[in-house]
């Protein structure tokens, strides 16, 4: 994969008061940016000038530029995410929240990724040629894409090339991942690649990697198209060929742009799957040729798709998390003597850390607790003994928590409003909350002994 870093560049800019006294807004030569009266205008600027940036790089491989962009910045919220939408008018919205980068290659610059791929949205659905461009004059941007016909196209490929996008214009991204790698790995072990029709939307695959297929595989095939045509701007020029045709037109895309008859999207995912075998073949070959530790099966967890797990002490039971497409997440535990399981605790979204205390009296994780338009990470404390799980009173917005070995101090991420990380401890008995590290880029903090953490940085 071929990486592009883009220049960034900031237009003229001014602080205005927005209607609503609690919000400002940014304005920039393409974009107005919303957010709240106290988050740091440092960072707005910054969000700014990446936007400006990104918006500079795409209008040349689009040939196309979008009316205005109105970004809105939500610090209230502790998932690292965001999203764009084009109807009525164009609209991104950034959580202010960094990844929690398990993949260190993966986003080095959240931000610059993020706004990258969003930016890949806005231009792609917004693009509108040929009969739409007549009936977009004429009636706008309704609701039902008639004047913006891009919406028709499978999920695949706005998210496949929103992440191809984000790799090549920024310093990073995803399909540059070890996690990626490892998902194709595993897909090549076991012969397990999904058919494409299970990747066409965000609830098709009922599979592991569930709504992040469309992601994955759609940016794998991008990147094979990438490699065959040689083509930076091939987002850009599917995207215009698409805003043209009338509804679902898809697999004609590719044969338009190639020049190649009968070449569908059909025939690129079964090439980028041949191709992509063939790479993982050979990296294969090499771990083969190196000592490995022999691993140990406790436990075939077959067809379930496990985000994580610990296993206690004593190593009589594991405690696993599950997440589906379909279902709520939930934490089961396995007695591996006696061979039963049992749920623990099932809630709409939990995050992905279980740890457990060195007596396996307690486990602890943190669940995302939605209160109108806030999601709050507030961390759970389940008592093994009494079968009982509560939040731990008084502390919010608390992640990736770890339990000293008598479970009488809790480490954790402290998000704030700002979007900064901060590691700090909980004393269980006191409730005392207190600041080990300001503004920090730490991983999963863990207990060495009652008085020493660490982490990974």
């Amino acid at each position: 994969m071929v990486r592009r870093v883009f220049i960034l560049s900031l237009f003229f800019i001014f602080l205005s008061p927005s209607a609503h006294a609690l919000y400002k807004t940014l304005n920039t030569k393409h974009f107005s940016i919303h957010f709240e009266n106290d988050l740091n205008e440092k960072i707005v600027v910054e969000i700014a000038k990446l936007a400006e940036g990104g918006y500079e790089h795409l209008k040349k491989i689009y040939k196309y530029e979008p009316d205005r962009i109105h970004i809105q910045i939500e610090n209230k919220i502790d998932i690292a995410n965001g999203y764009a939408n084009t109807v009525q008018f164009n609209k991104i919205v950034v959580f202010l929240v960094t990844h929690n980068f398990e993949n260190m290659d993966d986003f080095r610059n959240w931000f610059k990724s993020l706004i990258i791929h969003e930016l890949t949205h806005i231009f792609t659905l917004d693009i509108s040629n040929g009969y739409a461009s007549v009936f977009r004059t004429i009636f706008g941007k309704p609701p039902i894409p008639f004047t913006t016909p891009n919406y028709t196209v499978p999920t695949w490929f706005h998210e496949g090339m929103a992440v191809f996008n984000e790799t090549l214009f920024a310093p990073d991204g995803r399909l540059n991942s070890s996690g990626y790698d490892m998902i194709f790995r595993k897909n090549v072990i076991y012969d397990d690649f999904p058919t494409i029709d299970k990747i066409t939307s965000y609830f098709s695959n009922d599979q592991w990697p569930f709504g992040s297929s469309p992601y994955i595989y759609g940016a794998g095939m991008f990147n094979f198209m990438y490699d065959w045509l040689k083509d930076d701007a091939i987002s850009g020029k599917l995207s215009n060929i698409h805003g043209r045709r009338f509804w679902y037109w898809v697999n004609s895309g590719i044969e338009t742009l190639s020049g190649k008859d009968d070449y569908d999207y059909i025939d690129i995912y079964k090439d980028f799957i041949k191709n992509e075998k063939k790479k993982q073949k050979e990296k294969l070959d090499i771990i083969g040729k190196n000592r490995v530790t022999r691993p140990e099966k406790m436990i075939d967890f077959k067809d379930k798709s496990i985000r994580s797990f610990v296993i206690d002490s004593k190593r009589n039971k594991i405690y696993y998390l599950i997440s589906s497409s379909e279902l709520r997440d939930t934490i089961y535990v396995y007695d591996m003597n006696k061979k039963k399981t049992n749920r623990v605790y099932r809630s709409d979204y939990l995050g992905t850390r279980l740890t457990i205390d060195a007596q396996n009296d307690y486990i602890y994780f943190h669940e995302f607790q939605r209160s109108n338009s806030k999601i709050f990470a507030r961390p759970v404390q389940c008592d093994l003994k009494k079968d009982d799980c509560d939040y731990i009173e008084d502390v919010n917005r608390f992640k990736e928590v770890s339990p000293s070995p008598k479970s009488s101090i809790l480490a954790g991420i402290k998000l704030d409003e700002q979007g900064q990380r901060h590691l700090e401890t909980v004393d269980l008995k006191t409730g005392k909350i207190t600041r080990e590290l300001n503004n920090t880029a730490v991983l999963n903090p863990f207990f060495f002994s009652e008085n020493q953490i660490g982490f990974v940085i």
